[in-house]
């Protein structure tokens, strides 16, 4: 009788499972067509029976209509059911920084950075940070950091220069801008 019990029970549990990826699978397709209000208006109003990365899709939902209290807080239940994925993170951060709380964008970065050290545009953000708190010596380590990284995007080798320029280190900037343009 334990034995069916337990079969049972790992039954619904792999269904309730395989419920949940596909309700993910079919927001991460809304969210690759960009098909926001379709998010928020069909899911959001789900959020106690969604999985953490389903969560993550109706955060990034409302990240990109720019409600930034709603994207926190779908971003916020997705890092509760699991702190481990990088992008919630990274996500709540650049959200963050739209908000002006730098600190506070300054950690989620640095989780996102610890989970998934190899993600340029992690960096490229938190220079970001850094260069908005007009810490431009760390702005620069960060965005350098993102240069070094695979396939990383352009906006910090630009920053990099307007960091140098933001400190006065006209033959830095000047270096970094022509970095920059060969990029």
């Amino acid at each position: 009788m334990k034995k069916i019990t337990i079969l049972t029970f790992l039954t619904v549990c792999s269904l309730q499972t395989f419920a949940q990826d596909k309700i993910a699978d079919e927001l991460k397709a809304l969210a690759d067509n960009k098909d926001f209000d379709k998010i928020v208006t069909q899911y959001a109003s789900r959020s106690a029976d969604l999985s953490a990365r389903s969560l993550y899709f109706v955060g990034l939902a409302y990240y990109m209509k720019e409600d930034d209290s709603n994207c926190l807080k779908f971003i916020n239940l997705s890092i509760e059911k699991d702190p481990k994925d990088p992008q919630p993170h990274y996500i709540k951060a650049s959200t963050l920084n739209y908000m002006q709380r730098l600190d506070e964008a300054v950690k989620s970065f640095q989780i996102a950075i610890s989970l998934k050290p190899d993600d340029p545009v992690y960096y490229s953000g938190l220079g970001d940070s850094y260069c908005n708190m007009k810490n431009y010596e760390l702005a620069i380590a960060s965005y350098k950091k993102s240069t070094e990284q695979k396939d990383p995007p352009e906006r910090p080798f630009s920053m990099i220069a307007q960091a140098y320029s933001d400190l006065n280190d006209k033959e830095k900037a000047l270096e970094a801008y022509y970095a920059a343009r060969s990029k």
